[in-house]
């Protein structure tokens, strides 16, 4: 995927990669059939079950997928810089206590 991106976004660069057009021109096919494919496979779950409005999202699978890879980019990071620190999600931030919960009903109650 990087030689893809490379060559879409720096075509100047594809001769000093010194690999051959035909493997360029593969990747790219390789890239761009894939990728429809599988947003072409997202839009299919909603499409049948006929939650007609949700498949336009998938066509911001692409993005997604940016997201994802700048996510593993910034753990990589951090596992190299700060091998031991853990980026915790905060939680408890609710209002509500267990008090105010209702009370949870026993299965095997007699009465």
């Amino acid at each position: 995927m990087a030689v893809t991106a490379v060559a879409v976004l720096f075509p100047e660069l594809i001769g000093l990669l010194d690999l051959p057009v035909w493997l360029l021109g593969l990747g790219m096919v390789n890239f761009f059939v894939g990728s429809a494919l599988m947003v072409h496979l997202t839009m299919m779950g909603p499409y049948r079950r006929g939650t007609f409005t949700m498949v336009p999202w998938a066509l911001l699978n692409p993005l997604y997928w940016v997201l994802h890879s700048i996510a593993s980019y910034k753990a990589l990071w951090q596992l190299l810089t700060r091998p031991h620190y853990w980026e915790k999600t905060a939680h408890g931030l609710t209002q509500e206590t267990h008090a105010d919960a209702e009370p949870a009903q026993e299965a095997n109650h007699v009465s």
